[in-house]
């Protein structure tokens, strides 16, 4: 690196899921440069980099398993015909229709004095 802080020497492995997709990487750096990285300093950080991997995997199971339930008793209640309102949807619940917005955005049409001092509308002769 040309700027501070100086980093001379970089070595990283991927972070990659079980799926194969790389989400971020592990990586080491110094300030000093470091030419030879041997075998088992390049294992020793994939070693790390997949116990990172397997902690954000069982970090995730029990999220992706608490999600998978409420979808499973969302959808059981709307098989069944249920009615009701998840209270974290409630506020989607108070949203104004288009109709509701259009009724309340409808401009009044300007208005020109007169001579006399009437108000008379634009669209009016």
């Amino acid at each position: 690196m040309a700027g501070a802080p100086y980093f001379r020497y970089y070595a990283g492995t991927p972070l990659t899921t079980a799926t194969g997709i790389n989400i971020g990487s592990l990586y080491v750096i110094d300030r000093r440069p470091n030419i030879c990285l041997s075998e088992l300093h390049k294992e020793t950080l994939s070693d790390i980099g997949d116990a990172v991997m397997d902690y954000l995997e069982t970090y995730r199971q029990p999220l992706e398993s608490d999600r998978l339930e409420n979808l499973l008793t969302s959808l059981n209640s709307f098989v069944q015909g249920e009615d009701s309102v998840d209270p974290i949807n409630e506020p989607l619940s108070r949203i104004p229709t288009s109709s509701e917005l259009e009724q309340s955005c409808t401009p009044s049409p300007p208005t020109i004095q007169g001579k006399t001092g009437e108000r008379q509308y634009a669209n009016e002769q």
